[in-house]
């Protein structure tokens, strides 16, 4: 059985949610009826950066699993004909009629609700450290005295990282196993340490792994990628950092970065890189 909660916010008073089929609906004009717009939809907050640039909008829905979702969408995804927005929420579980009536009261929609909604957050490019608060793809830790709001935003909500469970199901299924193992745990320790290092006033740091092949190195990698979600998402590569490095730092910005296969990248160009890097922790 499908759930939908009530509303966050009010709706503006042209929409209402259909009680039996569970969509957005969109008041027809001039005594025409009514049509769908969307599946449950809301919008959470108004987002904007410290220097007051950089506006988004905080949109919160369920999917066909009823879990509930959250993205900070930058506002300058509604220019145009907003097919790139539209694209993701489809992709991440929410229902958009077909018509083309439709997808432009879904954007006005947005937009109203933007303007109805007291809420605010600051968004942020990058997760990490901002002020006081920890801003994770997934949700934000902050101080309790802290009324500030950080949410990251982006084209796209952030992949990668997700919640697989709490930390004794990580013991049980992980951590025993890497016992009385020095370069598993070696691993595991340089991914909890990477976001208390500015807590710390520590500089960052990086560690390469020598030795010949089937000794362990990229074996080192996944139980420390456990820590942050997901092991299959060990997809960076000496290579891949070539282009866009700087971009690929601020993807894992104090949290732990794993690249393997040194020997894929030129070794003409692994210096700048790795100088790149060395930059970019400091």
């Amino acid at each position: 059985m499908r759930i939908v909660p009530q509303p966050i916010n009010p709706l503006p008073d042209e929409f209402y949610y259909d009680e039996k089929t569970k969509w957005l609906m969109r008041r027809g004009a001039d005594n025409n009826p009514s049509y769908r717009v969307c599946s449950w939809l809301q919008v959470e907050a108004r987002t904007r950066d410290v220097s007051g640039s950089n506006y988004g909008y905080l949109l919160h829905w369920l999917d066909d699993d009823n879990r509930p979702k959250r993205w900070a969408m930058p506002a300058e995804l509604l220019a145009s004909d907003g097919s790139q927005y539209r694209r993701t929420l489809l992709m991440k579980g929410v229902k958009i009629s077909s018509t083309s009536k439709a997808r432009q009261a879904l954007t006005y929609f947005i937009q109203r609700m933007g303007e109805l909604v007291q809420k605010r957050a600051y968004s942020v490019a990058h997760i990490g450290w901002h002020q006081r608060c920890f801003v994770h793809p997934l949700m934000t830790f902050k101080p309790q005295f802290s009324k500030d709001e950080f949410v990251l935003q982006s084209l796209n909500p952030a992949a990668g990282m997700a919640r697989q469970g709490g930390s004794e199901l990580w013991r049980d299924s992980v951590g025993k196993y890497c016992q009385h193992n020095s370069v598993l745990n070696l691993g595991i320790c340089a991914a909890l340490a990477a976001p208390l290092l500015r807590l710390c006033s520590g500089d960052g740091f990086g560690i390469h792994l020598v030795g010949a092949s089937s000794i362990g190195k990229t074996a080192a990698l996944f139980p420390a990628l456990s820590i942050w979600g997901k092991p299959s998402q060990l997809s960076n590569t000496w290579r891949s950092t070539g282009n866009g490095l700087e971009g690929t730092a601020a993807m894992y910005n104090d949290c732990l970065l794993a690249l393997d296969e040194i020997g894929e990248v030129d070794p003409k160009e692994i210096g700048s890189i790795a100088y790149m890097l060395w930059v970019w922790i400091f």
